[in-house]
């Protein structure tokens, strides 16, 4: 490390601008870069923690399904909203896939977004993908986002709430940030335009945001897919809530980890997994 120190009664930016331009010409030859190809497709990385180097190195294999979902789903001008975007993986695959896609990622967490901005740009696509860190909920107020972690690429963080959706336990909040929340309505429309296909992946909130999307779930030009993270105890109450808006619930599919996960519960029906629901 190099560290230098700068006293009130000094004025020597200079110097400390000097030190700072060699720790950078120092760290920059040890960069590492990640590259993520699929034939012609090619995404950069440069990750900075584990949890994002386990992210980007596991592309292609932890949400096998969610890859197979935009690959067979998305059309060409479609309007994507990434709901509960991370670092943007699928918001990037999107952009990808050379269909002129625009997509909307939400990410809240504020470490997660820098790394999302940084994604968007370091691989070309900052006309492609419009990154928001607004949470989605059913109403529009002023609540507490509670960080499970202070990491870039963590997950399970919660709004609202200090217990994870998985074992509905309380976890040690690293990190609470005062944040607005808003209904999807309020924005579909209006500051945005009108979503074609739906990811909602937020660890737990998941009724909430889609009790916020009354106006887009109805409107005449609904979306015509919308995936849902289902986590134990809400498949029921979301696949209710779709079918009164004409979805049917398509098929499910599993990330990587889900057999692990079963291994420790009575069923893999308790394990969280994907809803992918089509209109009818």
């Amino acid at each position: 490390m190099i560290r230098t120190t700068l006293y009130r009664n000094q004025n020597n930016f200079k110097q400390v601008k000097k030190r700072f331009n060699l720790a950078n010409m120092l760290s920059k030859p040890f960069r590492f870069c990640l590259s993520v190809v699929d034939g012609p497709m090619k995404l950069d990385f440069y990750p900075t923690f584990k949890a994002e180097l386990y992210r980007y190195a596991t592309f292609f294999t932890k949400e096998e399904g969610t890859i197979k979902w935009l690959e067979n789903t998305l059309q060409k001008d479609d309007i994507f909203y990434d709901v509960g975007a991370n670092l943007g993986l699928y918001s990037l695959f999107a952009a990808k896939l050379n269909k002129n896609v625009k997509t909307y990622a939400f990410e809240p967490h504020k470490l997660n977004f820098a790394s999302l901005i940084n994604n968007v740009r370091d691989n070309g696509l900052l006309k492609d993908i419009i990154p928001i860190s607004i949470p989605l909920s059913d109403t529009a107020e002023l609540t507490s986002l509670y960080y499970k972690s202070l990491y870039n690429g963590g997950s399970m963080n919660q709004l609202g709430k200090k217990n994870d959706a998985f074992s509905s336990r309380d976890f040690n909040v690293s990190f609470e940030e005062i944040i607005y929340a808003m209904p999807m309505d309020a924005l579909a429309g209006s500051v945005l335009p009108f979503p074609t296909v739906v990811k909602i992946d937020v660890d737990g909130n998941e009724l909430a945001i889609l009790k916020g999307m009354t106006n887009v779930l109805s409107a005449p030009n609904k979306p015509r897919s919308v995936q849902v993270e289902i986590n134990p105890g809400y498949k029921t109450s979301i696949t209710d809530l779709m079918n009164s808006y004409g979805y049917d619930l398509d098929y499910c599919h599993y990330t990587s980890s889900a057999d692990e996960w079963a291994e420790e519960l009575s069923s893999k029906d308790d394990v969280p997994h994907n809803a992918v629901y089509k209109l009818r």
